[in-house]
């Protein structure tokens, strides 16, 4: 009895942390919320307000921003 128990809480304990559908590693945001990140992004580093981040700009920017540049959809190569 006591081994069925300690098995049922385990198991209810693994399914409590287990990420959602959404939470998953490979999650990638919607067009729309890329969209918004990327101009977030070039808000940020654009020094000289032009609207786009010119090669020297481009140089500035965190690579955890720039992981947020890349396009919609799943990585390339593997679709």
């Amino acid at each position: 009895m006591k081994i069925l128990f300690l098995s049922l809480l385990v198991a209810v304990n693994l399914m409590a942390e287990a990420p959602g559908p959404k939470e998953h590693r490979g999650h990638r945001p919607t067009k729309e919320q890329q969209h918004k990140q990327r101009l977030a992004i070039i808000k940020k580093y654009d020094v000289n307000k032009d609207g786009k981040l010119d090669k020297e700009e481009r140089k500035n920017v965190s690579e955890a921003d720039r992981k947020l540049l890349r396009p919609p959809g799943p990585p390339r190569g593997k679709r």
